[in-house]
């Protein structure tokens, strides 16, 4: 339907050999206790599976339901949960059974929970989040996420735990705070802070190999007011940077450490 609802038609086909045949699903994900097919909005595939493709899951928004498959389609397992999906499931990029959904709040600022059990139950990570960050692989821990919090006085604070923020964690702790905004890209880290309150201007801040931040040094003497990392692969960043209101950017390319 071009307009979603409750009542909205569905159809899930699904391809096991390549896109050659494809066999209808939709019988198999039913409203619970009818024969009503679900409202299929969404579907997420693990990035834990080793390239398989077997562990996906499939959303159905309008009920607030999760169905779940191991083995590419063929079963499927319905999860209910007694809180609202927002934003959909992000799976944890090693592990096929740890998924994080930001939940019950709107898509500024809400609740984080996290499952270990592919969906089964949840804790509540942390509340306030406005975005999040799996750990990457080879340089942080296997469990490690990072947070980025929005704090009362209107700036965020960035948490990390190599525990997923599980409750009696002690592996908790902050990160940076007072920022503007945060992102995790391989080996390197960045946030930005405002530089000048009246014309808006940002400083981007950059950390290699989870390292102390430093302040990024670019070639040219301009002001910066956004930042977009484009790539942050084979020790170098490339980085674009809007230096005036009217759409003025540059890109740029970094050394090793990502700051000049």
């Amino acid at each position: 339907d071009p307009t979603e609802t409750a009542s909205s038609n569905s159809h899930l086909y699904i391809s096991n050999d390549y896109g050659f045949s494809f066999v209808k699903k939709s019988n198999l994900l039913l409203q619970p206790g009818t024969s009503t097919p679900a409202v299929i909005t969404d579907y997420f595939p693990s990035r834990g599976d080793k390239g398989t493709n077997e562990n996906i899951i499939f959303w159905d928004r309008q009920h607030n339901l999760l169905f779940l498959t191991k083995d590419g389609g063929i079963s499927f397992r319905l999860v209910t949960h007694n809180f609202t999906i927002h934003n959909g499931m992000t799976p944890h990029p090693t592990n096929p059974n740890i998924l994080a959904s930001c939940l019950e709040g709107d898509s500024a600022c809400s609740n984080l929970y996290i499952s270990e059990s592919y969906g089964q139950s949840w804790f509540l990570a942390s509340g306030s989040v406005t975005n999040f960050f799996w750990g990457e692989t080879g340089y942080d821990s296997p469990l490690t996420v990072f947070i980025q919090k929005k704090e009362a006085n209107g700036l965020h604070s960035v948490y990390m735990s190599e525990q997923l923020f599980k409750p009696n964690d002690r592996t908790r702790r902050r990160v940076v705070a007072n920022i503007e905004d945060f992102v995790v890209s391989n080996q390197y880290m960045f946030y930005t802070k405002t530089k000048n309150a009246t014309s808006h201007a940002q400083q981007l801040f950059s950390s290699a190999d989870r390292l102390t931040f430093s302040p990024c040094q670019f070639p040219l003497n301009l002001v910066e007011f956004f930042y977009l990392i484009a790539d942050a692969r084979e020790n170098q960043v490339f980085a674009t940077v809007l230096h005036d209101l009217q759409g003025t950017a540059h890109l740029y390319i970094s050394e090793s450490q990502g700051i000049r």
